[in-house]
C-alpha cells in the first residue's frame, strides 16, 4: 500500500522582517523532499537553514522558489533529502519590511523516515 508523502505548511507575515534571523515556524517534523516558498511581499527575503548566511536561498519580491526532484543531482543515500528533519528555517530582510501586506508562504513535502 502506497504511503502518503506529509505536508508542512509554514506562514511569515513578510512586514514584520528585520536584520535579524527569525524563525520561519516550527522545525522540520520529517526530512524535505520538495520545498516551494513564495513572497507575496514586495521585498526580497532571504531564507536560511538555521541561521547560516552560507546556506541562504533568495526569494525575490513577489517571486516563488521550487526544489523538487527535477532539481537532484543525484538520488544517492546522502543527497535524498534538501532539509533534514528538525531544520530550523530562519527568514531575514535584504532590503527592509514588506510595504504592501504581503507573506511567506512555504509548503514543504516530507517523508516520514522508516
Amino acid at each position: 500500500m502506497p504511503r502518503i508523502l506529509p505536508m508542512e505548511l509554514r506562514e511569515f507575515d513578510a512586514t514584520t522582517l528585520d536584520g535579524t534571523n527569525q524563525s520561519f515556524g516550527a522545525v522540520l517534523s520529517n526530512p524535505a523532499i520538495k520545498i516551494s516558498v513564495f513572497n507575496t511581499g514586495n521585498t526580497d527575503v532571504y531564507m536560511n537553514y538555521s541561521g547560516t548566511v552560507s546556506l541562504s536561498m533568495r526569494i525575490p519580491a513577489g517571486g516563488t522558489i521550487t526544489f523538487d526532484e527535477s532539481t537532484l543531482y543525484f538520488r544517492g543515500i546522502d543527497q535524498e533529502y534538501y532539509l533534514p528533519k528538525g531544520a530550523q528555517l530562519t527568514l531575514t530582510q535584504v532590503t527592509g519590511p514588506s510595504t504592501n501586506g504581503g507573506a511567506i508562504i512555504g509548503h514543504f513535502v516530507t517523508r516520514i523516515l522508516a
